[in-house]
């Protein structure tokens, strides 16, 4: 983790179109759809999929579901 991780990280929380949206996701292989809570500590994309919020790492494809 770089030194300034820190400041990328408020960077792409204040870029994220995904937050408070309906997302629906493939990863590996299993589609997930939920509310998309923001970015975690990590980076992660946060993804509430029925009571449970889910880090999302990786991913095939995420959308904005209508």
């Amino acid at each position: 983790v770089g030194e300034d991780f820190e400041g990328v990280l408020r960077g792409v929380r204040e870029r994220c179109v995904l937050a408070g949206k309906r997302v629906g996701a493939w990863v590996g292989g299993e589609r997930l759809e939920g509310g998309c809570e923001g970015i975690g500590r990590s980076g992660e994309l946060l993804v509430r999929v029925g009571g449970e919020v889910r880090g999302l790492i990786q991913a095939d494809e995420v959308r904005i579901e209508e």
